[in-house]
């Protein structure tokens, strides 16, 4: 049995524990959780059994018995207690017969909450890749109805969780922030009168950058002679807005090309250092999340002098 003694416990009357436990093969094995309760209150506790039967009691700090109840295969059974004295409580569960494996749900809430039946959890579906929408899928929580809200992390390399704001509906469009993350998605379930449940979803492939749609080769206007303005038309890239940037380069009749220096504007006004090249120029689109593109135009003809 791998259950930890001191795992649950409540502080005051607003802290909901559930918990999923499993017995091994033996009859004797036991789990223990150590709650605080407060002198006064009123606490319901509600186990729902699974494959086997179950004993559960609830002991002071003192070792003293305060109440029990047995519970059969597959049956919701309940205690109720109100302590005269604050102080440390612990709850003791055994299974009532050997069985090769066995599971329970429990809820312990002051006042009288209930577990909710049927908690399953969440899958997430879609490709983890910017620009592109995931969906939360909850599955079918009980008994209905059962109220279900959602919340979307960003989830790091060293499994640190961090929320995303105003990510909070059954699908998540992918953003450039969530580069190198996986996603993430808990779906909480309420209903009046029961016990509130969170569950997370494993966590998506790490997100990666999209690929833009229109990367268009530029092409050159104007007069290959010195002094002549020539102009990049870069086309139309996206999805927009992409950020331009421009390098223009002579190239040789070898076809070896050299940048030139400070020639980074859409224009460029052709030098005497020029003669005998061809120019080209080279267009870079990038934009945040996706990645970025380089096309080159085709060279001019040699510039000539005039």
């Amino acid at each position: 049995m791998t259950a930890a003694p001191g795992s649950l416990g409540i502080r005051g009357t607003s802290s909901i524990v559930q918990r999923n436990s499993n017995f091994g093969t033996d009859a004797a094995d036991i789990d223990f959780m150590r709650y605080a309760l407060t002198a006064g209150s009123a606490y319901s506790l509600e186990l729902i059994a699974g494959s086997m039967g179950m004993n559960v009691a609830l002991y002071d700090s003192a070792n003293t018995r305060m109440t029990s109840t047995s519970c059969s295969a597959g049956a919701l059974c309940g205690l109720s207690v109100t302590p005269s004295i604050s102080g440390t409580y612990f709850l003791r569960i055994t299974p009532s017969s050997s069985v090769a494996s066995g599971s329970y749900t429990l809820c312990m809430q002051a006042n009288a909450f209930r577990c909710l039946t049927s908690t399953p959890t969440p899958t997430v579906t879609g490709t983890a890749k910017v620009a592109q929408t995931l969906t939360a899928t909850p599955g079918a929580w009980g008994p209905a109805p059962v109220a279900l809200a959602y919340q979307w992390y960003r989830r790091s390399a060293a499994g640190v969780n961090t929320a995303i704001s105003g990510a909070s509906a059954a699908t998540y469009k992918v953003q450039a922030a969530d580069v190198g993350f996986g996603i993430q998605v808990r779906v909480t379930g309420s209903r009046s009168g029961y016990t509130t449940v969170s569950k997370y979803s494993a966590t998506t492939s790490t997100v990666i950058k999209a690929s833009l749609t229109a990367t268009p080769a530029p092409t050159i206007t104007g007069t290959a002679k010195v002094n002549g303005t020539l102009t990049a038309v870069p086309g139309t890239w996206g999805p927009a807005p992409v950020t331009l940037a421009y390098q223009w380069y002579r190239r040789s009749a070898a076809g070896v090309n050299a940048a030139i220096s400070g020639a980074s504007a859409a224009t460029y006004k052709v030098q005497a250092a020029d003669v005998g090249f061809g120019i080209q120029v080279r267009v870079t689109g990038s934009k945040s999340g996706y990645t970025t593109v380089s096309k080159y135009s085709a060279g001019t003809g040699a510039i000539t002098s005039g």
